[in-house]
């Protein structure tokens, strides 16, 4: 019985294509399966590059690709629905040049990406719906020259990146919604020419230590730069800070200073008003509200940012007995501002 298991799940499901694959047609994609029975992970690169392609249905069955995935000058392609699937991409994913693709409906299972996650020149695009499930990405980010993209929303589960975040040149980009669940990066922030853009209000949470090098330029409808991240980073930069070009209070860089200011003032005043102990603790902590403000939110990160815990019901005890000893954040959303302190576990 056993081997008869083993056999099948073998027969089923296999690697295949080292060297990698190419599609030129829309008969070499319906073919797929028929080529390569039984292959659920491309172990090369997969290249999809050509204005005859109208769909992916036939790589439903991929399940994994170990090379690069390159969705390029597909005129006619309206979705990648066909690979709903696919939960990993080891080598990259890169999309470019098609210009009926509104959204990234169809990678509904995609968890993780090793490499590089580019979106570039794709003239349709409104957001990055589809990707759900994405909560790492191993390489940069960019995404740059998209003539429609308004916002990021799409990328809620996205919480750590090793690599930088480039965004620009994106003409319609209003804000950065939907990038507020990353945490760390291991790159270099560049924020430059995106007309519309006003806030950065998106790239809160990113922790400032695991910035190299910020550049925030040429972005003309810039005005509110004071987001934690940037406030953090500019105490104590790692790297380079590159601020010019953009609309009054984050023109350059003493502006947004100035008004990083004002914000840690606001949070001194909460900090009156808000409180926690015992700090250090070991088994439960009290939050102290000393006034009828209300609490929306209550987190915890680690040292490099990452969220360890989350509950928007208001709490006055929280169990903290499951935590390792060491250095923690605590954040409390209140309705009219934020209380962050540092937190000891012993």
């Amino acid at each position: 019985m056993l081997v008869l298991v083993v056999f099948q799940l073998n027969v089923f499901s296999q690697n295949c294509l080292p060297e990698g694959i190419t599609f030129r047609t829309q008969t070499e994609v319906d073919s797929f399966q028929i080529n390569y029975p039984n292959c659920t992970v491309i172990e090369g690169n997969v290249d999809v590059s050509s204005g005859n392609i109208r769909n992916l249905n036939g790589l439903s069955v991929l399940t994994e690709i170990d090379g690069y995935l390159w969705l390029s000058n597909c005129d006619l392609l309206n979705d990648i629905s066909g690979l709903h699937n696919l939960s990993s991409i080891e080598g990259g994913l890169h999309i470019a040049g098609i210009d009926r693709l509104k959204n990234l409906s169809g990678l509904e299972g995609l968890v993780s990406i090793d490499g590089i996650f580019e979106v570039v020149f794709c003239d349709s695009i409104l957001n990055f719906f589809g990707l759900s499930s994405l909560s790492y990405i191993g390489g940069d980010v960019q995404i740059h020259s998209n003539l429609l993209l308004s916002d990021m929303s799409g990328m809620e589960s996205l919480t750590r990146t090793n690599g930088g975040l480039f965004i620009g040149f994106n003409e319609e980009l209003i804000s950065l919604n939907g990038l507020q669940s990353l945490t760390s990066i291991g790159g270099d922030i560049s924020i430059h020419e995106n007309n519309s853009l006003v806030t950065l209000s998106g790239i809160d949470q990113v922790n400032s230590g695991s910035i190299s090098n910020l550049e925030i330029s040429a972005n003309n409808s810039l005005a509110i730069c004071e987001v934690k991240s940037v406030c953090d980073y500019l105490i104590a930069p790692s790297g380079s800070a590159i601020i010019s070009d953009n609309d009054n209070g984050c023109n350059n860089r003493a502006e947004i200073e100035a008004a990083c200011e004002i914000v840690s003032n606001n949070e001194v005043k909460i900090a009156e008003l808000i409180g926690v102990a015992p700090n250090p603790g070991n088994a439960y902590i009290t939050v102290i509200n000393r006034s009828d403000a209300v609490i929306t939110q209550l987190s915890l990160f680690n040292q490099l940012g990452v969220k360890l815990y989350t509950s928007e019901i208001e709490l006055k005890q929280v169990d903290v007995s499951f935590m390792d000893k060491g250095l923690y954040i605590l954040e409390i959303q209140l309705e009219k501002g934020c209380y962050r302190t540092k937190l000891i576990i012993n």
